[in-house]
């Protein structure tokens, strides 16, 4: 099975085909949509290894976008000893969930190379 490491908004995520993340929200794509990753960083097939420097331009992935959502709830608590002041304030981080429908390699001149 293919696996690449690809970044996406400063990120890095290990992925195969069919897998669905969450990632930081993405205004640009809308719900339904498919886009192209295009920052792959390494290519691993069987016992081929392919990395880039810094980046691979012969690996098509394309994912589609299945929703935007807001995460769980991360709360904080201010408090000053003595003084009568608690504050308790909470947060949801904005994310983009995506699945990956395809990782491909373009017909490039550049060979992928076998590990040992």
């Amino acid at each position: 099975m293919n696996q690449v490491i690809v970044e996406i908004a400063g990120h890095q995520y290990e992925l195969k085909e069919g897998d669905v993340i969450d990632v930081d929200y993405q205004k640009d794509w809308g719900e339904n949509k498919v886009v192209n990753l295009d920052k792959v960083l390494s290519y691993i097939s069987g016992s081929e290894v392919s990395v880039g420097q810094p980046y691979l331009n012969n690996i098509e992935i394309k994912a589609k976008v299945i929703k935007h959502f807001k995460g769980p709830k991360t709360t904080e608590v201010h408090f000053k000893a003595k003084s009568r002041y608690r504050r308790k304030v909470g947060f949801r981080h904005h994310l983009t969930r995506l699945t990956i429908t395809k990782i491909a390699v373009k017909k490039s001149s550049t060979k992928l190379k076998k590990s040992k």
